[in-house]
């Protein structure tokens, strides 16, 4: 029911999130703090904003200018969402596997 997910990670966290994908699998785009692999994520597939960890002013700043949720730069953000997730699945992992297994076999 969030129009938004915030993933405020310390700069000591360096794994990836199953909050990510779980966001974008349901459309909902991110608000992430910019480093890591998260960040990483976040800024190259366009799936949210992010800002540098424990920077408040910053934060405040993306919260304010908020996209609505019927806005069409928030349906390009659900839309970025969903198909980094289809490209992240497990069924789109399977392929890949299958596609690289056959390869090396044929």
């Amino acid at each position: 029911a969030a129009d938004f997910v915030i993933l405020p990670y310390t700069t000591d966290f360096k794994g990836s999130s199953g909050v990510l994908i779980s966001a974008a699998a349901a459309g909902t785009p991110v608000i992430s703090t910019d480093h890591g692999v998260i960040g990483s994520r976040v800024a190259r597939h366009g799936l949210g904003y992010t800002y540098p960890s424990g920077n408040i002013d910053r934060l405040a700043e993306i919260m304010r200018s908020l996209p609505m949720a019927d806005s069409p730069v928030y349906a390009e953000f659900q839309r970025r969402c969903q198909d980094y997730a289809e490209q992240n699945s497990t069924q789109a992992f399977r392929s890949r596997l299958e596609g690289t297994i056959g390869q090396t076999h044929a």
